[in-house]
């Protein structure tokens, strides 16, 4: 009779779990079904010419290619902010680099700089949530945190709604962008898993409108601003506890011990001799809501691609296309003698649906011209 019991209380929990599961499922299929048009606005401003158009007020930039020098130059950029700091971030962990950034984050807020912190909503929920680190960042006067499109399983149709955006800027004047989250994966040389990314250090010591620093500045607001992005937590109270307290001072002992062992570099603010002047840098950006977006993104890079006279080379950790992608790739192989991508091995690949797609259409991909 109890074992009997037992299996009744099983299958209850395993209908549940299935309930809850297919609604998920069912909400997430019917609000990125299907996926917009490119629209006439979006054809007519990217063929307006303006992307060969060299800037009069230049920017310098240099790639940042590995961990511990991308670990240096965002301490570096928080460290000697005068006014401001923006940190939007995909996912934010509290390991080595992260409690690294933290205390950074926390020193800078001490000395009077404004801090905002945007973080996906999904990533925040699991790394963030109940974490006295984080509770001693964001109780802190100066600081200002926000998630966007905060996790709710009640409303199925927004869970795909996620900001992949990593930047870094400092007073409006310099950033640092690129393919980096916040955690040991990325930053740092400690100990584990490590991905290879890349960023873009960007500077600009006197920007003006039609400068990127101020094109990613205004991309920031308008995603703060919106209402799919809520503060994390904005109680001041939380400084009081003791987690908080033990969990701020270990903080600043280990900022203060990374900062003495670099304090040569990131006390160094001239970039001249690190950076190379450009002719101009645009950003683009896909629609900024919850929603199956129109791809503005893929359809701005084609156009340029297509443009190409003798070589057009891409990077990516994984590839997942669509029609519209292939269709892109074929006219390109038509046009461009030098055409090829730079992807993870199905071996090494950190996302398992992204190496599961290519592993399947590899031959397809082959099939538009791209060498790989």
């Amino acid at each position: 009779m109890k074992k009997h019991k037992i299996c009744k209380n099983l299958l209850v929990i395993l209908a549940i779990f299935l309930c809850v599961a297919f609604y998920e499922l069912l909400g997430i299929c019917v609000a990125y079904k299907k996926q917009p048009e490119v629209s006439n606005t979006t054809k007519k401003e990217t063929k307006n010419g303006s992307w060969n158009e060299c800037s009069e007020n230049t920017e310098r930039a240099v790639i940042i290619e590995k961990n511990p020098e991308a670990l240096l130059q965002r301490v570096r950029l928080i460290k000697n902010a005068k006014k401001e700091i923006i940190l939007s971030t995909f996912a934010f962990q509290s390991d080595e680099s992260g409690k690294l950034i933290l205390g950074a984050l926390h020193d800078a807020a001490d000395r009077g700089v404004h801090i905002r912190l945007l973080v996906d909503g999904m990533e925040s929920w699991i790394d963030m949530e109940g974490n006295p680190y984080f509770y001693g960042l964001s109780s802190h006067e100066n600081v200002e945190i926000k998630l966007y499109n905060k996790a709710n399983p009640l409303k199925s149709w927004k869970m795909m709604g996620r900001m992949h955006d990593k930047y870094l800027i400092a007073d409006g004047k310099r950033y640092i962008l690129g393919g980096r989250n916040t955690y040991n994966y990325f930053l740092g040389d400690f100990p584990g898993h490590k991905n290879y990314d890349r960023d873009v250090l960007v500077v600009c010591d006197e920007p003006e409108k039609e400068n990127s620093v101020n094109q990613l500045s205004e991309h920031f607001e308008i995603i703060w601003n919106q209402e799919d992005s809520g503060y994390f937590h904005n109680n001041k109270k939380l400084a009081n506890r003791k987690s908080v307290k033990n969990a701020v001072l270990e903080l600043q002992n280990s900022y203060q011990k990374y900062f003495e062992e670099n304090k040569e570099r990131i006390c160094e603010t001239d970039y001249t001799d690190e950076t190379f002047e450009t002719e101009k840098i645009t950003l683009v950006s896909n629609p900024i809501h919850t929603g199956s977006k129109e791809p503005v993104v893929w359809y701005q890079l084609g156009e340029l691609m297509k443009n190409a006279q003798n070589r057009v080379k891409i990077h990516t950790p994984y590839i997942i296309c669509n029609d519209m992608m292939y269709n892109t790739w074929e006219e390109i192989a038509e046009n461009v003698s030098d055409f090829s991508i730079m992807t993870n091995s199905v071996a090494n690949n950190g996302n398992p649906f992204g190496s599961a797609d290519y592993a399947k259409n590899k031959n397809r991909i082959l099939s538009t011209g791209i060498n790989i």
